[in-house]
């Protein structure tokens, strides 16, 4: 124990002398006098910490309130000689990067944890207990996946047969609307595959967890190509799509009766072809929903109820349409030509970026003068400090004076707030990105690429691998409404054959969010959440992730036109309302953390997926966070909210009152021949 005590010492005296400098942390030279140091100090108690650097990675997720060192002998029988040390290593979370803590381990006992058997635990099986199959119990899980599946093949079968029950010369007609509606369903069952095929390969290359501190230390198995069990559950479904798109292709192609467009006769018809289609209400229900989404995924998603398979259902379904549904409604409301960025257009990215500005500070003041002095007063020093650093957005700790404000201020965004960010980038850059050939196209290479970025370009200012990741969302909002592909769309989501397949698509979605066997915060969750590099979220870097990544996108855009086809085109309350989303977005937060400081959520839960809560808990949290998303969206709170982080700057910009007075816009031509199509489109 006096060996041991005199480790730690130099170990902290290493970590607060050596392994700073200015401020700014050098890994490799840290390392270096951290063994060192040891080395000199425990020569002849330690035998074995002359060993080499590893040659091979391991990679490491840390959280705050988990940080421990461990240290066994290299016998192989003797017991672990260091225990956990969780208070005494915490300040090498706040000095060293993650990649420390498999270093320090070696350092100390002279071989790598992954190579002691009893050290180390099988992570596929530990994580695929916590996923959602699990939770609500295997039978449970197969019988909703069985009947949601056969309610989903009852309603492709029912309108195939619906089409071929018509009188001969109206049957070609039909099917061919058929086939061009089955498309949403099919692509969205192959991007899914597609996504579950990788999901399984990755989860059988296999991956050590270090013993009781499963959310500290990974090691990937092997780089190998395997299958698991789920495997061929993702490929056939995918088979079966890639094979009937392959036929409704060929078919198309082959006859001219079928290739006839379906659609384009009715948009003719009804005098759409022409110019723009007014305002889409369509894109404010589908803002609405997913601002629920994500206001409730927030407040299910922290680790107290991260066990509840409420919560691993909510966040499945939120994750696979809720930013990407966003960040495709501010591109198609956005102006993306360079003759559109007239004076109005550029104070409104101003208006943004005041709006993040104002939108931090309060999350500052928030967090040090009323979430920490509640969380202290319901928490013992010890659970309060866990809170704490969990609930931290920020490396740099300490009492907030003006120097550390506007380092904050300055620094990475606090929660939400990244897409305050990445909509001021996006805003900026897009009139000249649609100057290109393939916008879309190119935009999704470029997202492709950031999800293989290091981990400095998630956290610096405007977090450019997380806004990049998104990018494509925005761009083909901006697309659909510059050549007028939400023309095409709103009639072809006006055929009842299209809401049908788009009921049976999103059935699937639910189906998988049911009865999903993997661990969507952990095997799933690295290609679902972009909000880490993959040296953090899967561990490792392999050349095919990037199939499972675009397969997400294109998952998330076939999420958000199946929804776009179900929801109406008609003003509502709900369209009212959805002009203030500005407002949910920003301040839902602030209930969260005021329900963590007094103690609704327990104790913070280290690992995920470990807590164990009332069932009757996560259902009243869910009615929380709906009743407060509703309150937020209302136009009278909405209205008095939207000041604190929108004031009125009109007076700041020359000739901006006499253009807000000028053209409004147009009505809207795309209800009114909504409501047309559909009469015609009757079956």
């Amino acid at each position: 124990m006096c060996m041991m005590a005199h480790l730690l010492g130099v170990l902290h005296l290493s970590v607060v002398f050596g392994l700073h400098n200015g401020g700014h942390y050098d890994e490799g030279g840290a390392l270096d006098q951290l063994e060192n140091n040891i080395v000199n100090a425990s020569t002849n108690d330690m035998p074995h910490t002359q060993a080499q650097r590893p040659s091979g990675s391991s990679f490491v997720q840390t959280t705050p309130s988990e940080l421990a060192g461990i240290s066994a002998d290299a016998n192989p029988d003797p017991a672990i000689i260091i225990p956990r040390v969780v208070k005494s290593l915490d300040f090498i979370y706040n000095s060293a990067p993650k990649s420390l803590y498999p270093r320090v381990f070696q350092i100390l006992t002279g071989q790598e944890w992954h190579k002691q058997d009893m050290l180390r635990r099988d992570g596929i099986p530990y994580w695929q207990k916590q996923s959602t199959y699990h939770l609500v119990g295997p039978s449970n899980a197969l019988v909703a996946f069985t009947f949601l599946m056969a309610a989903t093949g009852a309603i492709v079968f029912g309108i195939i047969l619906h089409a071929l029950l018509v009188e001969p010369e109206q049957r070609i007609k039909r099917l061919a609307r058929v086939t061009d509606s089955l498309v949403l369903f099919w692509l969205s069952v192959l991007s899914l595959s597609i996504l579950i095929c990788c999901v399984d390969v990755y989860a059988a290359q296999g991956i050590w967890l270090l013993r009781d501190m499963e959310d500290t230390a990974q090691f990937r198995k092997t780089q190998d190509f395997a299958t698991g069990p789920w495997f061929l559950y993702g490929a056939v479904p995918g088979a079966i799509a890639a094979l009937t798109l392959c036929i409704t292709l060929a078919v198309k192609m082959c006859s001219p009766s079928m290739a006839t467009g379906a659609y384009d006769d009715y948009l003719n018809a009804n005098n759409v072809e022409g110019g723009d289609c007014g305002r889409v209400y369509k894109m404010d229900y589908l803002k609405y929903l997913a601002m629920l989404f994500i206001v409730v995924g927030h407040f299910l998603h922290l680790p107290s109820f991260d066990a509840s398979p409420l919560s691993r259902v909510v966040s499945t379904i939120g994750w696979s349409f809720c930013i990407g549904a966003f960040a495709l409604s501010s591109g198609y409301n956005t102006p993306v030509q360079p003759k559109d960025m007239i004076p109005r257009r550029r104070a409104r990215i101003i208006g943004i970026a005041i709006a993040y500005l104002l939108s931090m500070t309060l999350y500052i003041v928030f967090f040090e003068y009323g979430f920490k002095k509640l969380v202290h007063r319901h928490f013992n020093e010890e659970k309060a400090g866990e809170w704490i650093a969990y609930l931290y957005q920020t490396m740099e700790r300490g009492p907030l004076d003006l120097d550390r404000f506007f380092k904050w201020l300055f620094g990475p965004a606090w929660f939400v707030l990244w897409y305050l960010q990445a909509l001021i980038f996006w805003m900026l850059i897009a009139p000249s990105w649609m100057t290109l050939r393939f916008p879309f196209f190119c935009s999704l290479a470029v997202s492709v690429i950031a999800f293989h970025f290091t981990v400095d370009a998630y956290i610096y200012p405007f977090a450019l691998a997380r806004t990049l990741q998104y990018f494509p969302f925005y761009i083909l909002g901006a697309c659909a409404k510059l050549y007028g592909y939400d023309r095409k769309f709103l009639a072809f989501a006006s055929d009842p054959y299209t809401k049908f397949a788009a009921i049976a698509s999103l059935t699937v979605l639910l189906a998988f969010a049911i009865a999903c066997p993997f661990n969507n915060q952990r095997e799933l969750g690295g290609f679902l959440y972009p909000d880490q590099p993959i040296d953090f979220s899967l561990f490792d870097r392999q050349r095919w992730y990037w199939i499972g990544r675009t397969a997400v996108i294109f998952y998330c855009l076939f999420n958000c036109g199946s929804i776009f086809v179900l929801v109406p085109n008609c003003r509502s309350y709900i369209t009212r309302a959805a002009g203030n989303s500005l407002v949910p977005f920003v301040f839902h937060y602030f209930l969260l953390m005021l329900l963590v400081s007094v103690g609704y959520y327990g104790d913070h839960v280290p690992q995920f997926g470990t807590s164990k809560v009332e069932k009757w808990r996560p259902v009243v949290t869910l009615i929380i966070a709906t009743a407060w998303t509703i309150f937020l969206f209302h136009p009278p709170v909405a209205k008095v909210l939207k000041l604190l982080i929108m004031p009125p700057m009109a007076w700041l910009f020359m000739n901006l009152r006499k253009e807000i007075g000028e053209t409004r816009p147009a009505p809207n031509k795309g209800a009114e021949s909504s409501s047309l199509l559909t009469k015609q489109l009757k079956v």
